[in-house]
């Protein structure tokens, strides 16, 4: 979270100095971070692929975390 200008209700967030370009509000609203698409299996005793599917996942999560999957 960031903000420019007056502190919000909450008082929380980096305060700019200036109006965040792109690079800058994707930095500062913590959101650089990198996806990948990953390929999904079925929950059987013996796994297939599910091709006509993808997940897509946080590439700075730990296998398992509860946020790593997107969508």
């Amino acid at each position: 979270m960031f903000y420019y200008g007056e502190v919000p209700w909450h008082g929380e967030g980096k305060e700019l100095d200036q109006p965040a370009n792109m690079e800058e509000a994707i930095k500062y609203g913590g959101l650089d971070w990198e996806v990948e698409m990953v390929g999904l299996r079925t929950d059987e005793e013996q796994p297939s692929r599910v091709d006509t599917r993808v997940a897509i996942v946080r590439k700075d999560r730990p296998k398992g975390h509860r946020n790593v999957y997107l969508v």
